[in-house]
């Protein structure tokens, strides 16, 4: 995310903030993981991670990210 971010403020990107928030939100989420919980369902919480994941990436690669060079 960091150079992402960087070259968001390099062109002067008027959502950066809003951009940044979500970015950061992402990486508390990742970092909330309890490992502790594979212990009793193993399976299902690794395939919740992964769909959180995926979703999260689609979403911001797919149409977030589209904004920078879109909306500048």
């Amino acid at each position: 995310f960091n150079a992402e971010e960087q070259l968001m403020k390099e062109i002067g990107y008027r959502r950066f903030l809003s951009h940044k928030v979500q970015h950061d939100d992402f990486k508390e989420e990742l970092a909330a993981v309890d490992l502790h919980k594979l212990d009793t369902d193993q399976e299902a919480y690794l395939s919740s991670i992964l769909n959180f994941v995926v979703t999260w990436i689609e979403n911001h690669i797919l149409k977030v990210d589209k904004q920078i060079t879109a909306n500048n």
